[in-house]
């Protein structure tokens, strides 16, 4: 089995209702962005991000139910579809609520095209902050 059909297939990750309470929580929003069809196109991403699920899976302890999959591959959920809104959404519902000293686990992980911007922040010293182009 391919990556890309391990991903595209009928296997969801996804958060289905995140936790309330202050409680520490592992949650992970990974996400694998070809690209196809687009002159940009990339080739790996999405392999990379169910390598990344299984990862945190058999290293991590991470269960199904904590780890949400977005990727850019027909037939995956419409809203974990990678685009702008979907990803913010999921960012929020990432990291809400977490509390501090907690001892909660969050991982992002993203595979894609990306891009700098010019800083002022003396933690750069190339002068930039990464960014995610959504």
């Amino acid at each position: 089995m391919s990556g890309h059909e391990h991903i595209a297939g009928n296997r969801s990750h996804h958060l289905i209702n995140p936790p309330t309470s202050v409680e520490a929580v592992k949650r992970a929003l990974v996400i694998g962005i070809n690209y196809t069809g687009r002159t940009t196109d990339l080739r790996w991403c999405q392999r990379d991000a169910g390598a990344w699920c299984e990862l945190l899976k058999t290293q991590y302890g991470y269960r199904d139910e904590e780890i949400t999959l977005m990727v850019d591959a027909p037939g995956h959920r419409a809203d974990l579809q990678p685009t702008r809104m979907n990803i913010l959404k999921q960012i929020c519902r990432l990291v809400q609520p977490v509390k501090e000293g907690s001892g909660s686990r969050l991982v992002f992980f993203y595979s894609g095209h990306a891009g700098q911007i010019p800083t002022d922040s003396s933690t750069e010293e190339d002068g930039y902050d990464e960014c995610e182009p959504t």
